[in-house]
């Protein structure tokens, strides 16, 4: 039996045209205005909303900045990643289940990404994340 991740859902991602105006916005509507992350590489911008507690265990998003190298573009829709222990072994589930793999899996700080499209044509993120292991 497959072991269950605590947080099913570990990050999202919401792409954005312009990232001032993105943080002003969400700055006004949600009094959290999300804070440019500033070691990401220079073809990802990214910012990150708060948390209260920020550390282990703790779930949050970011507005990355549509382009290119990120793969998304401005209302299009929001990238919601999936926690999981292997993301290889998840990889070498998606085509016989029905979905694509968009990019392989790829190393970042927070642990491997791939991005896959699922059976109903959305993309998604699969991360096995070195914050939110499956345990």
């Amino acid at each position: 039996m497959a072991r269950l991740p605590k947080h099913a859902i570990n990050w999202f991602d919401i792409p954005v045209a312009d990232m001032e105006r993105a943080r002003l916005f969400y700055g006004a509507v949600l009094g959290n205005e999300p804070a440019l992350v500033e070691d990401t590489p220079p073809e990802f911008p990214m910012a990150m909303f708060a948390v209260a507690e920020p550390g282990e265990g703790i779930i949050s998003g970011a507005l990355v900045m549509s382009n290119e190298a990120t793969g998304q573009t401005p209302g299009g829709a929001t990238t919601v990643y999936f926690n999981v222990e292997d993301v290889e072994a998840a990889l070498s589930r998606v085509e016989a289940a029905g979905g694509k793999i968009q990019e392989p899996a790829f190393d970042t700080p927070f642990g491997k990404i791939a991005y896959i499209t699922d059976s109903e044509g959305n993309r998604v993120g699969i991360h096995e994340h070195a914050l939110h292991p499956v345990q």
